[in-house]
């Protein structure tokens, strides 16, 4: 270790330190892990919080897709990343309980606990959830977020009276959880129904997810969470002409994250159709993007028409994965939709992706970063640090 500790500052004695770590940052957290152990000095670079989020700004965002459960085969969730050429990485990790992805940090919902673990490093923190404030039938939902001016992460709780999957929810407050601090604390929310199934995502230090009386209603809002201050905003979704609603027989929208940017979608359907003619339909995605300036205003960003024989886009929130909008056919295959070249093509086929499958089921996403974040110094008093290999 001596001799290869001595030969590598040799090396590196032809360039200045400020181009070292300029070199260093633009590599994969894999080889930055094997480089730790190349010196002392350098195992500190390549721990301090700058560089590792510096490091993270030019990580490749690679989509991570898994299916439902299929409650008829013990087999556990298996997830498959993919690069922007669609290129499979060699091993995939289980995404049972997966809620969201922040940082390279993965979050899963577990019988007994929280759990959030970086599969780059292979720490895990399990926090315990918040205790249960009452003793009617309640559903949980969970979202992780990240505020970049304190580096802060936070895991914020739903718990409402469950209507009906996809049904509006009343929450009356929510649990925010701060990693690296004691206690889960309550906050009181603006009355308001909650649409959580139509989309959740952290963006510029805000949750975000829209509010209403259900999702194919003109009623409703985008509610924002800001993740510092912990107040709550909202602003009316953009409208569409009533001409182009009248073509189709079903609106439903959703929200998203496009290049760092909230995202409205308004999807256009011809759902009450036989299912024969409405596979044959083509169908419809208005896309807006929202003013990062104002914050109320919102601006068009795509309008997209899909051609015939798909059935449903990758469950939102995140289903475009940089220019391309992934569709799911009849069969269950996954598509990608180019929005700049106006074409289809197959990616991958749902029996390649889950080996289970024998029937299409709901495909999810999120966009997945390789990071060095280290999770010890985040692990408060209702939280405990683990080490094992997630890699599968």
């Amino acid at each position: 270790m001596a001799r290869q500790e001595a030969t590598t500052i040799e090396c590196a004695g032809f360039l200045t330190e400020g181009i070292i770590e300029e070199i260093l940052i633009r590599l994969p957290a894999s080889s930055l892990l094997r480089f730790r152990s190349v010196s002392k000095q350098w195992r500190n670079l390549l721990s301090s919080p700058n560089f590792i989020m510096a490091n993270l700004q030019h990580a490749s965002q690679r989509l991570l897709l898994f299916s439902d459960r299929d409650l008829s085969t013990p087999l556990r969730i298996q997830s498959n990343i993919f690069d922007e050429a669609w290129s499979p990485s060699s091993s995939g990790y289980s995404a049972d309980g997966l809620f969201a992805s922040c940082n390279g940090l993965l979050c899963f919902n577990e019988e007994s606990s929280l759990k959030i673990c970086n599969p780059m490093t292979g720490h895990s923190l399990h926090i315990v959830k918040p205790a249960r404030t009452s003793d009617r039938p309640f559903c949980c939902e969970y979202a992780f977020g990240f505020h970049p001016k304190t580096n802060k992460y936070k895991i914020i709780h739903f718990m409402h009276e469950f209507h009906g999957q996809g049904r509006p929810c009343r929450v009356d407050s929510i649990q925010v959880y701060t990693l690296g601090e004691e206690e889960w604390r309550e906050i009181r929310v603006p009355s308001a129904p909650f649409l959580l199934s139509l989309g959740v995502v952290n963006v510029d230090g805000a949750m975000h997810w829209i509010t209403g009386p259900n999702g194919g209603c003109s009623d409703i809002a985008v509610m924002s969470f800001d993740l510092n201050e912990e107040v709550f905003t909202s602003v009316r979704p953009p409208t569409l002409q009533q001409e182009k609603k009248a073509r189709y027989c079903t609106c439903d929208y959703s929200i998203t994250e496009i290049d760092g940017m909230v995202c409205f979608v308004i999807t256009l359907t011809h759902s009450r159709l036989q299912s024969s003619e409405q596979y044959n339909a083509p169908g419809e995605f208005n896309i807006w993007m929202l003013d990062c300036h104002s914050k109320q205003k919102w601006l068009p960003m795509y309008t997209i028409i899909w051609p015939p024989g798909f059935w449903s886009t990758v469950r939102p929130p995140f289903f475009i994965h940089g220019r391309k909008v992934l569709l799911q056919d009849i069969g269950g295959q996954l598509w990608s939709y180019d929005v700049t070249a106006n074409s289809c093509q197959l990616q991958i086929s749902s029996q390649r992706m889950v080996a289970s499958h024998r029937r299409p089921r709901v495909v999810h996403s999120y966009f997945y970063k390789e990071s060095l974040v280290a999770l010890d110094g985040l692990a408060g008093r209702r939280a405990l640090l683990s080490k094992s290999i997630l890699l599968m």
